[in-house]
């Protein structure tokens, strides 16, 4: 769902949308879509639960393909096997998605650093938003790319 925050920033928020049991009621926030240069689009990613809030600062090369990740799944409803994954360019926002009847959506965030040349990992944060497939994921895709395409 697509809304304005109360200093009218752009928020696309995401919740399950399906009547299985979660054991938490935790929602993933898109914030103030940006543009930073010409191809490159910065946004927040919040992961917001009763107990933890998580939030990260994101960069992708005009999304990085996720809204076409998101219509690929919307197109395969009647399932698909394993997992399939997309990643921001930094690879610090991650989603995995898996069809066991319904589409589980796990998010992933993560901190990452230079150790000398190499790329480490500070910490990790990651839930899973359940989908009814066909619609639900089409309209998730829809509002990822509305989102997207309001970076100023």
């Amino acid at each position: 769902m697509i809304d304005t925050d109360e200093f009218g920033e752009l928020v696309l928020t995401i919740r399950s949308d399906t009547d299985s049991p979660q054991p938490t009621d935790v929602r993933i926030e898109l914030r103030a879509p940006r543009m930073f240069d010409t191809y490159a689009i910065d946004f927040e990613v919040r992961a917001v639960h009763p107990f933890a809030h998580v939030e990260l600062g994101v960069r992708t090369l005009g999304g990085d393909g996720l809204a076409d990740f998101l219509d690929a799944l919307a197109e395969d409803f009647h399932g698909w096997h394993g997992a399939r994954t997309w990643h921001s360019i930094d690879r610090e926002f991650m989603l995995s998605a898996e069809h066991h009847g319904y589409v589980h959506l796990r998010w992933g965030l993560a901190r990452r650093y230079l150790h000398g040349s190499l790329l480490a990992r500070e910490w990790l944060f990651e839930t899973t938003t359940l989908h009814a497939a066909g619609e639900s994921i089409r309209t998730l895709a829809t509002d990822m790319r509305t989102f997207l395409s309001a970076a100023s």
